[in-house]
């Protein structure tokens, strides 16, 4: 998490120094995304007691999920994450030791994504199961990680502003 804390230091940096580098800007949200999906897995981190958790991130996550009361906490190297389900949608919140709200992350089936978006993977593969999305909010982007399977091969499809590139393909 320390690695996604300096990434999205860098991006505003970036972004606050020059609008002519937009470009790179996206290229690290989407660079982002990809590592904060891999940050945050089941294995990572340990579970904890909210009461160990910063007080801003428990505010802020009681302000944005008001209704929920299920949620877990896992502590990570940089800050810690709140994850539990809400609408047939795994959540997950994380959150910097300072308890400021760093990205989300959205998983779910197919069934859940945005039609245009399903449509579009479904035309540029045309005999592909989608598996599972991972919608991941930063930096007031979202990023859809979609994890196919076409043919023999298992796909990661990655699709950000209209924008969509294969990112992972493995032989299955």
């Amino acid at each position: 998490m320390k690695k996604t804390l300096l990434a999205i230091a860098a991006i505003y940096a970036v972004g606050a120094t020059n609008h002519a580098n937009a470009q790179l800007v996206m290229n690290d949200v989407r660079s982002l995304a990809s590592f904060a999906t891999r940050t945050i897995s089941p294995l990572d981190g340990e579970h904890t007691d909210a009461s160990t958790i910063n007080l801003t991130a428990i505010n802020d996550f009681k302000k944005r999920f008001s209704t929920v009361e299920n949620e877990n906490w896992v502590k990570v190297n940089d800050g810690f994450y709140a994850k539990f389900m809400q609408d047939g949608i795994q959540k997950k919140i994380a959150y910097n030791k300072k308890g400021k709200m760093m990205f989300t992350i959205l998983e779910y089936n197919a069934d859940k994504l945005a039609k245009d978006i399903r449509e579009s993977i479904r035309y540029n593969y045309m005999d592909c199961s989608i598996n599972h999305i991972s919608e991941v909010h930063i930096n007031d982007k979202v990023v859809y990680l979609i994890h196919i399977t076409a043919g023999n091969s298992i796909k990661t499809i990655r699709v950000c502003d209209g924008d969509m590139q294969e990112v992972e393909s493995l032989k299955a």
